[in-house]
C-alpha cells in the first residue's frame, strides 16, 4: 500500500487536492497498489476545528489572510491583538467556553503578524507602556516594539498567567527561535510583507520586547506565527507541541502493509526541516524503515535528489492553475521510472 500524506500546496492546492493529484499521478504512472490518502496540516492553514476531542483555535483564521481588515494594513502596523480578544471573548475566565473545556489547542501558523505576540498579550490583559512610561491604549504593533519601556509590576496584574498557561496548548507549524541562532521569526517576515529594510528595526524590537517582559526566548517555537509562539510558550509558559507531529499521531494510521510514503508541500526549502509536515512524515517513515518520497511544487536546487522531486525547475515558472497537473505528471514520471 502507498500512503499519500501531503500538506497543502500554499496558493494552489489544499492538502486534499494535493493528495488526489498525487494519487492520479501514481495511477497514470502504472501503479496498481492500494493507495491511501491522508492529507495533513501542521498548525497553519487547513487545521480542523477539533482535534482529539478539543477545540482548535487557528491563528491563520484570526490574524492571517482570513482577517480582511488586517490584510489591508501594512505589515509593520498589524497587531496580533484580534487573537487575544477572541480568546478572551470565547475562552477567557468566566466565559462559557472557558468553563466547558480544560484546554484548547492554539494552532500557531499562517499569520500575517510579526509583533512578537505583544498585541495578543495586551488583549489578554497585559499593559504596555511607551518610552515616556504612558500606557498604550491602542493595539501594540511591530512598529512600536523598540519604543516600549520597562513595565511596572502591576502591569502584569490584568493578565491571568496561570489561567492561560492551563487553558492553551500551542501547536506550532515550525521550530524557530525569535531572533536566532538558526531559523527565526525574522526569516518568515518577508513572506508576510515586511520590507527587508525593516529587519534590523524589527530585530531590535524583539530584543526590547524580551527586555521589557523580562522573558528571554526559551522554547523552540518562539518564532512561530511572527512571535505568537514566544508570547504563549515563553512568556505565559503554555505547553507546546509540533502541530505536524500531533496531527500525524491523531490519524491513527495503520502502517502495516505500507511500502511507500509520499508527502509534499508547495515549497521545500530550508524551512521545511523546521518541523513541517514533510519533515514529520519523513522522520516517521525513516523510523519505520519505509521508502519515502517528497514532491514539492518547487524545491530549492540544493535539496533535490532521487527522493526529493520538484514539479518545476525554476521558482519563476510557478503557476497556481498548472500546479495540480504538474504535481500529477511529476509523480507519474517518478513511478514509471521506479
Amino acid at each position: 500500500m502507498i500512503l499519500v500524506i501531503p500538506d497543502k500546496y500554499k496558493g494552489s492546492m489544499t492538502a486534499m487536492e494535493a493528495s488526489v493529484a498525487i494519487a492520479e499521478g501514481l495511477v497514470a504512472g502504472g501503479c496498481r497498489e492500494e493507495i491511501m490518502l491522508c492529507p495533513l496540516a501542521d498548525g497553519g492553514e487547513g487545521m480542523p476545528e477539533e482535534l482529539e476531542g478539543r477545540p482548535v483555535v487557528s491563528t491563520s483564521l484570526l490574524v492571517g489572510k482570513a482577517n480582511a481588515e488586517l490584510s489591508a494594513k501594512k505589515a509593520m502596523i498589524r497587531s496580533s491583538a484580534p487573537l487575544g480578544r477572541w480568546l478572551m471573548e470565547n475562552y477567557g475566565p468566566g466565559t462559557r467556553g472557558g468553563a466547558a473545556t480544560d484546554y484548547v489547542w492554539l494552532a500557531v501558523g499562517g499569520t500575517l503578524t510579526v509583533d512578537g505576540g505583544a498585541g495578543a498579550l495586551q488583549a489578554l490583559g497585559l499593559r504596555f507602556r511607551d518610552n515616556y512610561g504612558n500606557l498604550f491604549t491602542k493595539d501594540v504593533t511591530p512598529a512600536m516594539l523598540p519604543f516600549l519601556s520597562p513595565l511596572h509590576e502591576d502591569d502584569f496584574d490584568g493578565i491571568d498567567m496561570d489561567y492561560w498557561r492551563g487553558k492553551v496548548h500551542v501547536l506550532s507549524d515550525v521550530r524557530a527561535t525569535l531572533t536566532g541562532p538558526g531559523l527565526s521569526a525574522l526569516d518568515f517576515t518577508l513572506q508576510k510583507g515586511v520590507d527587508a529594510k525593516y529587519l534590523p528595526f524589527l530585530r531590535s524590537g524583539y530584543a526590547n520586547l524580551q527586555r521589557v517582559l523580562g522573558r528571554e526566548g526559551r522554547t523552540a517555537v518562539d518564532g512561530a506565527g511572527g512571535g505568537i509562539g514566544y508570547a504563549f510558550a515563553s512568556v505565559i509558559g503554555s505547553p507546546w507541541s509540533m502541530g505536524a507531529d500531533v496531527m500525524l499521531q491523531s490519524r491513527r494510521i495503520d502502517w502495516d502493509g505500507v511500502t511507500l510514503v509520499i508527502s509534499g508541500e508547495g515549497c521545500i526549502d530550508s524551512q521545511t526541516a523546521g518541523g513541517k509536515v514533510v519533515d514529520a512524515v519523513r522522520r516517521e517513515a525513516m523510523k519505520r524503515g519505509l521508502a519515502f518520497v517528497a514532491v514539492g511544487g518547487y524545491v530549492e536546487p540544493q535539496l533535490r535528489g532521487d527522493c526529493v522531486l520538484s514539479t518545476i525547475a525554476d521558482a519563476a515558472d510557478y503557476d497556481p492553475s498548472l500546479a495540480p497537473v504538474r504535481l500529477r505528471d511529476t509523480v507519474a514520471r517518478y513511478f514509471r521510472a521506479k
